[in-house]
């Protein structure tokens, strides 16, 4: 199904890449929010002597607010306008995150992430509603390489962040929160471009949030992979450096390197994607990802190996999102959208709930390379449920 919601939005060729660059210029500052807390938090809680498996179940907060509460979101955002809603967002992240110096405590910072998870559902459900109903169908696949690109730019300045400034005070802190107010700006500067998606929010859709799984369950379980090994590895590869016995620099230098790879493979991959069939190179990334989890404990004392390894895995893992996020946009029809794609949040954070929990757990029952294990299994698990699926007859 190849739709062209692009008229819908009441935008002009010149208006609606202005639109377009507004959202996504605004993700780089979650992006750069969420790559300074996230290493922040587990390399804090590291020191503390806190044991993997907690640090995984910390890490998993944002993700289970956001589990729990995508639907719940995407009504609140049928009664307000779309600006709005993002900056009352970006608003309530803030303040969480400059709450967390001030309460020094494992339990408050289980809050804390929660609320800050909960708190970025309403930029994240809306703002990807925003660019599936902006774009053209042509341009979706670069588009959404675009909107990743920036996010994983952001995330790349987290881990150079802490690297500069350590993890000490305030100072991290209040960088990310920072950042957040970063993303603030393009969001006011566009408020007249902006699509005015309550209608869509609140419209009666033909589907309901259950349904988008029996219609589509290759795109929903590949959001459910793409979370899972995302969440894992960037909350988690600092954890394997360390206890690999590589030291805390090159540890964090992993995780830049891996996420300078998303950056540098999402606009080529999405322009791929406009051209080739998304379902055959969605897979192709998953399975050559598989093939890094059993190469990983090979070459963590070889640095180039290394460097090499972590930029091809950052670049396919980082994919997954994007290539997921184009079919569904290329599947579901304008008045199920909104819908589709909560569902489709739910989905991605249901893995990246379950992704830090199961590294952390295998971290500490089967020493470092539990985590590329415990995701090397992941992935083959997908991928035999996708040629079940093909061989039944059913593609999406």
């Amino acid at each position: 199904m190849n739709l062209d919601r692009s008229q819908e939005a009441g935008l002009g060729p010149r208006a609606r890449r202005a639109s377009l660059a507004a959202i996504i210029a605004s993700t780089f500052g979650i992006g750069v929010n969420l790559g300074v807390l996230t290493p922040l938090v587990a390399l804090i809680l590291e020191r503390d002597g806190v044991d993997a498996t907690l640090i995984g179940l910390n890490a998993a907060m944002p993700a289970l607010a956001m589990l729990l509460f995508a639907a719940w979101i995407a009504r609140l955002a049928g009664r307000v306008s779309t600006v709005g809603a993002l900056l009352g967002g970006l608003a309530l992240a803030l303040v969480s995150v400059l709450l967390m110096p001030l309460f020094r405590d494992l339990t408050a910072w289980f809050l804390l992430r929660f609320a800050i998870g909960l708190s970025l559902s309403l930029p994240w459900v809306i703002g990807e509603t925003w660019i599936n109903t902006v774009v053209t169908e042509k341009g979706r696949g670069r588009a959404l390489g675009f909107y990743a690109t920036a996010f994983y730019a952001g995330l790349a300045c987290g881990p150079l962040v802490v690297q500069a400034i350590g993890i000490d005070g305030w100072a991290p802190f209040l960088v990310a929160a920072g950042a957040l107010g970063l993303a603030a700006l393009p969001l006011i500067a566009a408020q007249r471009l902006a699509p005015e998606l309550a209608p869509r929010f609140s419209a009666a859709p033909e589907l309901r949030v259950t349904q988008v799984v029996r219609v589509a369950p290759l795109i929903v379980g590949g959001a459910i992979i793409a979370g899972l090994t995302e969440a894992a590895l960037y909350s988690l590869l600092p954890l394997y450096g360390l206890r690999s016995g590589i030291g805390q620099e090159a540890a964090v230098w992993m995780l830049t390197v891996f996420v300078i790879g998303s950056i540098a493979f999402q606009i080529p991959l999405g322009a791929l994607a406009d051209r080739v069939d998304r379902r055959r190179l969605f897979l192709a990334c998953v399975a050559a990802t598989a093939l890094g989890c059993a190469i990983l404990p090979l070459v963590i004392g070889w640095t180039p190996g290394l460097w090499v390894l972590m930029f091809l895995w950052g670049g396919l893992i980082g994919s997954f999102y994007t290539l997921t996020l184009a079919m569904l946009g290329q599947r579901f029809a304008t008045r199920d959208l909104a819908v589709a794609n909560a569902a489709f949040i739910m989905a991605y954070d249901l893995g990246g709930a379950a992704g830090p929990v199961l590294g952390g757990a295998a971290l500490d029952l089967w020493g470092p390379h539990g985590l590329p294990l415990v995701v090397g299994l992941a992935l083959v698990a997908f991928l035999l449920f996708a040629t079940l699926r093909r061989n039944g007859g059913e593609g999406t």
